[in-house]
């Protein structure tokens, strides 16, 4: 009979070094821009935890256990396997990081940040965000107002007719985009910048058809908003709130702790995959033919005895 230790190690070695070259397939099709190639191997990867489990349950099933396991054997022999791949994973990636790709590192820390801040597009933006963009986007709009006044030359009595009119302009802007959230999703953090350049653009033109079509003042308060919404990308809500939580993401300075953590998902999905294969691999009827056949046994045993 053979041991179920060491058949255990042996499909645990398979299902590391079939992760492992998943791993570095994960690597090549980086550079394919045009499929992502994510959802195929994420497929891949359950296909593998599958099918490794079970073939190795299968084995041990057999030749161990005379063709009937239960279900704690099948779940120990398949979490000796899912260990054996996660350590041969956790070495691979020590050595793709640390040696066979150097600058990975990097690229997966870059990753890391896009998808966190794509991720951070979905959410919504709050009162208070606003009310910050606000006050930040009208200081620039005054220092914008300052170079106008100085390129120029505009008199004091100007300068004031432009202030008065830039105010007025921000106020209903203001207004209106505070005050008339018709829908939620363009008061997300991804669409909130084009929304209220939009906001402004539509306030400014409406407020310009009031002006005389000789107004010497308008090209003026034109050029002040054109020009500060040019640089809204600093102050941006979304750039905020992205400044604010980029240390949540997960930024590796080493080969060990991105090996690490990248193989630590080898335990959690193999886990998870091997409790579904040991219960579809324990077979509870063979099992209770047998007790069945101890117990008529045991009741002719005793009946013999009687007599």
């Amino acid at each position: 009979m053979k041991n179920s230790f060491t058949i255990a190690l042996k499909w645990g070695a398979l299902l590391g070094v079939a992760l492992s070259i998943l791993q570095l397939a994960k690597v090549y099709s980086r550079g394919f821009d045009f499929y992502a190639f994510g959802p195929v191997l994420n497929l891949f990867n359950m296909l593998i935890f599958i099918a490794i489990l079970y073939l190795g349950i299968k084995e041990i099933k057999e030749d161990c256990f005379d063709g009937i396991i239960s279900f704690s054997k099948a779940f120990l022999q398949g979490t000796i396997m899912v260990f054996v791949g996660f350590l041969v994973v956790f070495l691979y990636l020590n050595i793709q990081y640390g040696f066979i790709f150097k600058d990975e590192l990097s690229k997966v820390n870059e990753i890391n940040r896009e998808k966190y801040k794509e991720n951070l597009q979905k959410d919504s933006i709050t009162n208070e965000e606003i009310d910050h963009f606000l006050v930040l986007q009208l200081d620039l709009f005054k220092i914008e107002k300052e170079k106008i006044v100085v390129m120029a030359n505009i008199d004091s009595n100007n300068k004031i007719i432009i202030t008065n009119r830039l105010d007025t302009v921000y106020q209903h802007y203001t207004n209106f985009l505070k005050n008339r959230r018709d829908s939620i999703d363009l008061f997300t953090l991804g669409k909130f910048d084009e929304h209220s350049k939009a906001t402004l653009m539509a306030v400014l033109g409406k407020y310009l058809t009031t002006l005389p079509q000789n107004d010497s003042i308008a090209p003026f308060l034109n050029t002040i908003i054109s020009n500060g919404t040019l640089n809204l990308s600093p102050i941006s809500p979304l750039n905020v709130r992205f400044e604010k939580e980029k240390s949540k993401i997960p930024q590796y300075s080493n080969s060990f702790s991105a090996a690490l953590f990248y193989s630590m998902s080898v335990i959690i999905f193999g886990i998870l995959f091997n409790i579904f294969v040991a219960m579809y691999s324990y077979d509870r009827k063979k099992k209770v033919e047998q007790e069945d056949q101890i117990e008529e046994s045991d009741t002719e045993n005793v009946n013999e005895t009687e007599k």
